[in-house]
């Protein structure tokens, strides 16, 4: 049942939904308040109970985990778990996931990150007053480099801004756009969005403009 409902709650990205819409929906609102009383229950059992906490490590956060992409992509359960840690619009949830996966990991920042990526991880160790910066690559649990802030093998990264086509530039304008509107919502910090200054001030079209004159 657990599994089912994070399933629908994340079956498209809460945030990115609600940002384009421009607020929270009643539906996010739901599963916030119902989904978050079973994870505390989940992370009541794993801190009580050293078998517990195994058989509850097997299910959500597996040893071999996809990392082909950053570890909060793709459809696997223990993608979408770590995707809800940086929610906005699910706050009770992310911080009741981000404990739970915590406890699984024994309580270890290393093992914590090298499960979740340091980028998911950093908001949580943070308010825990762990402070520790990424390593350049992190080899320690595994044979492949990774890249420590998204849990990717490095040789699976997307090419540099330099190498990537427009087409991919503009998608990776989009993600930013969506991180700064997400980070607005908070209102931890009034912060302007780049990309929409840029898109303001016509400098993206400057941009496009003298890439076409090079060209």
């Amino acid at each position: 049942m657990f599994k089912s409902m994070i399933y629908i709650a994340v079956k498209n990205d809460p945030d990115k939904e609600n940002a384009a819409a421009g607020g929270a929906s009643d539906n996010n609102l739901d599963f916030d308040e119902i989904i978050t009383p079973l994870v505390v229950l989940l992370r009541k059992l794993a801190d009580d109970d050293d078998y517990a906490k195994i058989l509850i490590k097997e299910e959500l956060l597996p040893d071999n985990i996809d990392r082909s992409k950053p570890l909060e992509k793709g459809d696997s359960f223990s993608a979408r778990l770590i995707g809800l840690m940086t929610s906005v619009m699910l706050p009770h949830l992310k911080d009741s996931i981000s404990e739970l996966l915590f406890i699984l990991c024994n309580q270890d920042a290393n093992l914590f990150v090298h499960h979740v990526g340091y980028g998911n991880a950093a908001g949580f160790l943070l308010s825990k007053n762990i402070m520790m910066p990424p390593s350049s690559s992190n080899t320690s649990h595994s044979d492949k480099p990774i890249n420590p802030v998204t849990g990717q093998y490095c040789e699976n990264e997307p090419p540099s801004l330099s190498n990537m086509t427009d087409e991919e530039k503009e998608r990776e304008a989009e993600k930013l756009f969506v991180l700064f509107e997400r980070l607005k919502k908070t209102g931890v910090m009034d912060v302007v969005n780049p990309v929409e200054e840029a898109i303001k001030s016509g400098k993206i079209q400057e941009y496009k403009e003298d890439d076409e004159d090079n060209d």
